[in-house]
């Protein structure tokens, strides 16, 4: 999480960013973790879709989420 709080807060424009704790094991949290695609637009209203691109250099991802009207970020 540490890595993530970086581009949090880095200035204006800054991505959103939410933590929280959870009161799980680890299996239990990775399971949601690992399918992003499945699991985002089930605990987000207002988002119809989220899609994990290939691993680039580094292992580095990038992700895109549509909402339920349509708006693609």
């Amino acid at each position: 999480m540490r890595r993530r709080r970086v581009p949090a807060e880095a200035g204006p424009g800054r991505p959103l960013f939410a933590e929280r704790r959870i009161a799980a094991g680890f299996d239990e949290v990775w399971s949601v973790v690992g399918d992003l695609s499945g699991e985002l637009p089930r605990l987000i209203s207002g988002l119809r879709s989220f899609e994990v691109g290939p691993a680039g250099p580094g292992g580095r991802r990038e992700g895109a989420a549509v909402s339920a009207v349509g708006h693609r970020e």
